[in-house]
């Protein structure tokens, strides 16, 4: 048996890929964000069950520790696993905890995937109460770094070296991925992929500005011709995205580059991911004032450090999109 990690739909083709490469095997896919249940469970793969991790609630003690016991026995004495692979360098602290524990007698294998981060280390008291929650629920010590906006709980070497963890590559073929998942789902025709929410939620850019923007954008490119895929935590549609066509949130946007051509988010991994495989990759990182510049300059860095081909596009202006647009096609 074979449990796959997958914390982020970022990790989605990842873990397909093995699914494919383990055909005969049973799988685990454990993951504690709502839509990878969901999308899995619709996908009704053979061998593959999911495990989904309750929240995480250090202020409720007692229930924290419980969980963390069931979590533990329930993979120490009810499966017969023989390897677990991760993706993941960032968050994640339950889960190292519970991968260390393991480590013990499973073969661990790391799968770096957008693991060239760039933002940097920040003192604040945000960042020590990260770290400190850390070392005392999880016994890890963890770097916390400042996007801008959030701060990250970042692995340390050294917790791969003390789980002994062998590093992997694993090449993602869009074809198998197709072959897996969107014969599965009913998606709307259209030619452009809209990867909504978060920006505002995460307050990175205005209500007003990004309103503004947003609707002189689908107006010059034709609501019609644009399908709106909103973020699987942050679902909210602002202005004239309400009228788009939608594409289930909980449907990862990285399986859909066999389908459509042209995606256009604000500081998603999406847009790195669709330029690799030679998609259109547009990123509204300039097009939209900033609340943080320093946030603007770390996501556009860690766009760009994790592409493994191509160009991502930051244009400034309603005609310079359009004018990818029509160039690309």
């Amino acid at each position: 048996m074979k449990v796959i990690f997958c914390l982020s739909n970022l990790y989605i083709p990842s873990s397909i890929m093995l699914i494919s490469e383990y055909k005969e095997d049973d799988i685990v896919i454990y993951t504690y964000e709502s839509g990878i249940k969901k999308f899995f469970e619709e996908l009704k793969l053979e061998r593959v069950e999911v495990y989904f991790r309750d929240e995480v609630n250090y202020k409720k003690v007692f229930q924290f520790f419980k969980l963390k016991y069931r979590t533990l026995k329930y993979f120490n004495t009810n499966k017969k696993i023989d390897k677990i692979y991760f993706f993941h360098n960032t968050f994640g602290l339950f889960e190292n905890w519970l991968i260390k524990k393991l480590s013990k007698d499973i073969k661990i294998v790391y799968i770096p995937t957008f693991d060239n981060l760039g933002f940097k280390k920040r003192l604040s008291f945000k960042g020590l109460k990260q770290k400190i929650i850390s070392l005392f629920f999880y016994g890890l010590d963890s770097e916390i770094l400042w996007t801008g906006d959030v701060f990250l709980p970042r692995t340390k070497t050294k917790f791969f070296k003390s789980i002994k963890a062998q590093y992997r590559d694993l090449d993602i073929d869009s074809t198998v991925i197709n072959d897996f998942t969107t014969k599965h789902f009913q998606l709307p025709e259209g030619n452009i992929v809209l990867l909504t929410g978060s920006v505002i939620e995460m307050g990175r850019v205005t209500l007003n500005e990004y309103s503004h923007k947003i609707n002189e954008l689908l107006c010059e490119l034709g609501i019609d011709n644009i399908l709106a895929k909103p973020h699987p935590r942050f679902v909210d549609r602002f202005a004239l995205e309400k009228q788009l066509k939608l594409i289930p949130s909980y449907v990862p946007a990285n399986i859909l580059f066999l389908k459509y051509k042209v995606f256009i988010g604000y500081s998603t991994c999406v847009v790195s991911e669709a330029v690799s495989v030679g998609c259109l990759g547009i990123s509204l990182l300039d097009f939209f004032k900033p609340n943080s510049i320093t946030m603007q300059k770390n996501y556009k860095y860690y766009l760009n450090a994790n592409l493994s081909k191509g160009e991502i596009k930051y244009p400034k202006t309603t005609q310079e999109i359009k004018d990818l647009i029509f160039d690309f096609k």
